[in-house]
């Protein structure tokens, strides 16, 4: 038996789709986590979400490389502890990473633990950590809400439609607002119009987020402690 990380794969395909193209120098950064919050198998382990695995990687391999994620039931452990199927949630940044952003971060930080003699023990995870800080822009900025009883049809006095989309998760919603579109038809209208001119302001003043920006999210059609996110209509 394996770990099913890919759980609908047209639902990924089209989150796929609807991610930036990238440049040479551009990635997507993907994570994947075991959390005890979906498994109480895990609540002898010493925090909520203990990481698995990461990688980079583009559109055109995105499924390739999380299918290689599909390991082996009971290869992903936390010390003695079996990460379970239930626990498994896999994120993406879907702001590219920079990679020459990395470098010169990766650069500073390998220069000061020669100059000091305070060496990483892990360079590689070091390294990943300088391009997961590494954002090339923003595509969508995030609003993370940790509550399903919200009323979503407020977004139609905030936003046009074309310039967000509706992530359902497990918990909640993440709100991707593609912040070009919105902002540019903020300056075209009025106040007397329904839509706020300061937009985020707009969004977290009606919504109760429990963070914003440049976040990680769970994939859509990939497993989130079973579940499985997808993007939704109003």
């Amino acid at each position: 038996m394996k770990y099913e990380i890919i759980k609908d794969q047209v639902a990924l395909q089209s989150f796929i789709d609807w991610l930036p193209d990238l440049q040479l120098y551009e990635k997507f950064y993907i994570a994947l986590f075991a959390r005890k919050k979906y498994d109480k198998a895990l609540q002898s382990t010493a925090s909520d979400k203990m990481q698995l695995k990461r990688l980079l990687c583009t559109k055109e391999n995105m499924v390739q490389k999380i299918k290689q994620l599909e390991i082996e039931y009971g290869l992903y452990t936390l010390k003695n502890v079996i990460a379970t199927q239930e626990s498994l949630a896999i994120y993406i940044t879907p702001n590219p990473r920079c990679q020459i952003k990395a470098h010169k971060d990766a650069l500073l930080r390998i220069a000061t633990a020669i100059t000091t003699g305070n060496y990483f023990y892990n360079l590689h995870s070091e390294t990943m950590s300088c391009i997961q800080r590494a954002k090339a822009y923003s595509y969508v900025v995030d609003f993370d809400i940790d509550d399903k009883t919200i009323n979503l049809n407020d977004l139609a006095n905030i936003l046009l439609p074309e310039s967000y989309k509706i992530l359902e998760t497990r918990g909640g919603y993440h709100i991707l607002v593609h912040p070009d579109k919105a902002t540019a038809f903020n300056k075209q209208v009025q106040t007397a119009y329904k839509y706020p001119v300061n937009w985020y302001s707009a969004i977290t003043s009606s919504y109760e987020c429990d963070q914003t920006g440049d976040q990680m999210i769970p994939i859509p059609g990939c497993t989130q402690g079973n579940f499985i996110p997808k993007f939704i209509t109003l």
